[in-house]
C-alpha cells in the first residue's frame, strides 16, 4: 500500500531539466552563498567515478551494437522473464471476466439506484484500461497488472469500494482487498492466480460517444471538475501514454527499462513506499535517456543511463518536456496543483524530483529521504563504475551480470532491525503488511537520527512459512540494516525511542480492533548470528541461482567473445562502493554487547511486552 503525503504540486516557469546534450546541468549565474550545512551527497560519490572518456559511447549505434544488445536481452529473459503465451492468455481471460462483472454491477446500480433505462445504464459503463508496466510493455513474469476503471457520474467512489468489492468476493477463486483510504485508492485482487491492482476514477460528466475513451482521457478537458483522487488515478494512464509518445524507439525503451527494473530490484532500491524509486520513476528516467540519444542500442542506452544519473545535479528535476503551469483562474481546474518549488514550500524539500509529463505535473519521488538518496546515488555510481571497470573499453566487455548482482544484504550488515508480521489468514496478512510497510519509512526516519549510525532499508519481504502446529499460517519479515561509524564503537546505541514511536504509529491503526487476535507483529534488534534461518537461506538461494545463469548475460555463440569470467564464490569480496554505508569493524563491537541486547517484542494488544534494555557503556 503506497502512502503519500498530501502536498500537491505547483509550477510557474519551472526548471526544464537537463540540456539535450545529456550533460549534468550547471547554473550559469553566480552561486549565492548558502547558509547552513552544504549538501555533499553528489560530490562525495561522484569523486569515485572513472575519468571522462574511459569508455567511448557513440552517438549512433552500429549493427554489431544491436547484436550485443541481443546477447543482453537473451540473458535478461533467463533472469527476468516476460510472460509466456499461456500466462498472457490467462491474464487476458481474467481481465475480460473482470470487465464483464464490472459492467453488470454498474448496469444494476444505474437501473436500481438511479432509475436509468437498461440501455443507458449499460452504455455508460466504460472498459478497463491497462496502465503501468503492462501498458509500457516492460512487465515481467509475476508483475501485478495495473488496471484503471472509469466510472460514470452516477457511480460513487463509496459504492465502488463497498458493494463492488462484495460482488467480487462472491466469485469463486477470487481474493480481494480494498484500500479506499490510500493516497491513490486501490483494490488488490487475486483472480485465478493473476494479481491485479484496480484503480478507480469517476467522470464528472458523460463523455462524448463520438470520441474513444482513450483519446478522451488524453485531453486535459476530462480533468475539469474531477476530484483529486480520480485525477491521480487517471494520470497513471495518461503518464504511460505520454511516455510512449515521447520516446523515439519503443523497442529500445522497453528493453532498457526491463534491465533497469531488474537491476533496481536486485540491488534493493525498487520501492516508492520505502523512499526509493518506483516503477513510474525508473520509466521516466529511462525515457529521458532514450529521448536524448534516439540512435543508440539498448546496451549503450544503459551505459548512458548510469553515466548520466550518477553525475546528475538532483537540485534540477528530471522532466520529459515543459511543465504546464497551473490554471488558478480557470473554472474546474483551480483545485489542481502543479509541482513547483518556487511557489510551494513543500516541493522545495524534494531531494530527487522526477516529474510526470502530464497535467497536473506531479513529483514521483517525494518519499525519498537523505538516506535513500545516498543509497540511490551510490548504486548508480557503482553501476557506472562497473561499466568502465578495469580494461572495459568496448560494449561487449561490460559484465552486465556483475552490474545487476544480487545485493548480499545480510552479509553486509552486522545488525538489523527486524519487523515480523504474522497472521492467521491471507486477508488479514495483506491488511496488516500493507499498513506496516506504509509506515516503515517513518521508522527509518527515526533511526536516521541515531548518532553515528548508518541505515539501510531493505524493500524485500522474506516469507515465513507457517506450520500446522501454529495458528500463524502467513507471515513475512522486513529488515533495516544498522551499522556504526568507528567513533561510536565504544558506546552502544539506544534505539528505544525510535522503536516506541514506531510502535505507537502501528498501534494507531484504525482497523486494528477488527482483527483482534488474528495477527501479531514483532519488532526487535538482531545480530547477524541470531538471524532466523529463512533470511540467509533466501539470500543464498537467490545468489546461487543467479550465478548459475550468469553465462546468459555474457556471451552468444554467434558473436566472438572473450573467455567466460568465473562464477563468483558464495562469499563475495567487500564491494568498495558500499564502504560509505558499511561500518568498519562493527562486527567486533557488536559481538561484545551481544548478551546485552534484548529483542523488543510487541503486538497490538499488549503494546511493548519486553523493552529494550539500556546497553552498558
Amino acid at each position: 500500500m503506497t502512502i503519500r503525503e498530501d502536498a500537491e504540486m505547483k509550477v510557474e516557469n519551472p526548471p526544464n531539466g537537463s540540456g539535450e546534450d545529456g550533460n549534468v546541468p550547471r547554473k550559469k549565474s553566480k552561486k549565492k552563498k548558502s547558509k547552513g550545512k552544504k549538501n555533499t551527497t553528489n560530490t562525495n560519490l561522484t569523486n569515485q567515478l572513472p575519468p571522462a572518456g574511459h569508455i567511448f559511447v557513440p552517438e549512433v549505434s552500429s549493427p554489431d551494437d544491436y547484436k550485443y544488445s541481443e546477447v543482453l536481452l537473451k540473458g535478461l529473459e533467463e533472469e527476468f522473464p516476460q510472460e509466456n503465451p499461456q500466462d498472457t492468455e490467462l491474464r487476458q481471460g481474467v481481465l475480460e471476466e473482470l470487465e464483464r462483472v464490472m459492467t453488470e454491477w454498474m448496469t444494476k446500480v444505474g437501473m436500481e439506484e438511479h432509475n436509468l433505462p437498461e440501455s443507458e445504464a449499460r452504455g455508460s459503463a466504460n472498459k478497463l484500461l491497462l496502465l503501468g508496466s503492462f501498458k509500457l510493455g516492460a512487465a515481467y513474469l509475476g508483475s501485478d497488472t495495473d488496471i484503471l476503471c472509469i466510472g460514470p457520474p452516477h457511480i460513487s467512489r463509496e459504492a465502488f469500494f463497498s458493494s463492488f468489492v462484495e460482488k467480487l468476493k462472491q466469485l469463486s477463486d477470487v481474493d480481494c482487498l480494498a484500500i479506499p483510504d490510500a493516497f491513490t485508492p486501490i483494490i488488490k485482487i487475486r483472480m485465478r492466480g493473476v494479481n491485479i491492482d484496480l484503480l478507480f476514477a469517476v467522470l464528472p460528466r458523460i463523455l462524448d460517444t463520438s470520441v474513444s475513451l482513450e483519446d478522451a482521457l488524453m485531453d486535459d478537458e476530462v480533468l475539469r471538475d474531477m476530484d483529486e483522487k480520480s485525477v491521480r488515478s487517471v494520470n497513471g494512464y495518461r503518464a504511460a501514454v505520454k511516455i510512449l509518445q515521447k520516446v523515439p524507439n519503443h523497442d529500445t525503451f522497453r528493453a532498457s527499462l526491463r534491465f533497469v527494473k531488474h537491476w533496481a530490484i536486485r540491488r534493493g532500491i525498487y520501492s516508492n513506499v520505502l523512499g526509493f524509486f518506483g516503477g513510474i520513476t525508473w520509466s521516466l528516467m529511462v525515457a529521458k535517456i532514450c529521448q536524448m540519444h534516439p540512435d543508440l542500442a539498448p546496451n549503450w542506452i544503459l551505459v548512458r543511463f548510469f553515466q548520466h544519473y550518477s553525475q546528475w545535479d538532483w537540485s534540477v528535476p528530471v522532466v520529459l518536456g515543459e511543465i504546464q503551469p497551473e490554471r488558478p483562474n480557470e473554472k474546474g481546474f483551480s483545485h489542481l496543483k502543479v509541482w513547483n518549488p518556487k511557489t510551494n514550500a513543500g516541493d522545495k524539500h524534494h531531494a530527487m524530483p522526477v516529474i510526470t509529463p502530464t497535467f497536473p505535473a506531479m513529483n514521483t519521488t517525494h518519499n525519498v529521504s537523505s538516506t535513500t538518496q545516498k543509497l540511490l546515488v551510490s548504486e548508480l555510481v557503482r553501476a557506472y563504475r562497473r561499466c568502465c571497470h578495469g580494461t572495459c573499453s568496448t560494449l561487449f566487455e561490460i559484465d552486465w551480470w556483475q552490474i545487476a548482482e544480487p545485493l548480499r544484504f545480510f552479509s553486509r550488515w552486522p545488525e538489523v532491525v527486524s519487523i515480523e508480521v504474522l497472521a492467521k489468514n491471507e486477508e488479514v496478512f495483506q491488511k496488516v503488511i500493507g499498513w506496516v510497510e506504509s509506515k516503515l519509512r517513518l521508522l527509518v526516519r527515526e533511526l536516521e537520527s541515531t548518532p553515528c549510525a548508518k541505515i539501510r532499508p531493505n524493500p524485500r519481504q522474506y516469507r515465513i512459512k507457517g506450520s500446522m502446529d501454529t495458528p500463524w499460517r502467513r507471515g513475512c519479515g522486513l529488515f533495516v540494516g544498522v551499522g556504526y561509524m568507528q567513533v561510536a564503537m565504544k558506546h552502544s546505541s539506544d534505539l528505544r525511542g525510535a522503536f516506541n514511536n514506531f510502535i505507537n504509529i502501528i498501534n494507531s491503526w484504525s482497523e486494528g480492533a477488527m482483527y483482534e487476535g488474528d495477527y501479531i507483529v514483532k519488532l526487535g534488534r538482531r545480530l547477524r548470528s541470531t538471524l532466523p534461518n529463512y533470511t540467509m537461506e533466501a539470500e543464498e538461494v537467490e545468489y546461487k541461482q543467479a550465478g548459475k545463469r550468469r553465462q546468459f548475460m555474457l556471451y552468444s555463440a554467434d558473436i566472438p567473445h572473450p573467455q567466460l569470467p568465473p562464477t563468483p564464490s558464495s562469499k563475495p569480496a567487500q564491494d568498495e562502493d558500499d564502504t560509505f554505508m558499511t561500518p568498519a569493524n562493527s562486527g567486533d563491537f557488536l559481538s561484545t554487547i551481544e548478551e546485552k541486547l534484548d529483542k523488543g517484542f510487541w503486538d497490538k494488544k499488549g503494546g511493548v511486552k519486553d523493552t529494550i534494555k539500556q546497553e552498558a557503556n
